[in-house]
């Protein structure tokens, strides 16, 4: 007798694949662009559920102004990765604090749409 199992349900090893179709991994956290050589720009890495696709990335302060566009209809693969190196739309170092990135991607093919809005801690 297998303590545990659930069969013919859907378990945990199973949410984790699903969940794996698409995702968006950031690091470091906290991302600390303060020149010093250490965790200077935030890496974000995506999976998404389709192939191609047209991209939208923009990063807003918690108010929801703008403060960087990273992509904006950008054509792009299944899997990729964006940098953001902590700046504003004029070029200066952003505050500590907390972002947001919102990515938005939409098929190359059909009319699917996918989008995250995703947490990037600041810490200066």
């Amino acid at each position: 007798h297998d303590l545990g199992s659930t069969p013919f349900m859907k378990n945990s090893l199973f949410a984790s694949i699903e969940a794996s179709i698409s995702q968006v991994a950031i690091t470091p956290i906290p991302f600390t662009p303060n020149g010093d050589g250490f965790g200077d720009v935030c890496t974000i890495v995506y999976n998404l559920p389709f192939t191609q696709g047209y991209m939208d990335a923009i990063i807003f302060d918690v108010m929801g102004r703008r403060i960087f566009d990273l992509s904006i209809n950008k054509s792009v693969a299944k899997t990729g990765l964006l940098i953001w190196e902590g700046k504003n739309l004029h070029g200066n170092f952003v505050n500590t604090g907390q972002y947001l990135l919102h990515l938005s991607v939409k098929s190359a093919y059909n009319q699917a749409h996918w989008k995250t809005l995703e947490r990037i801690i600041v810490v200066n």
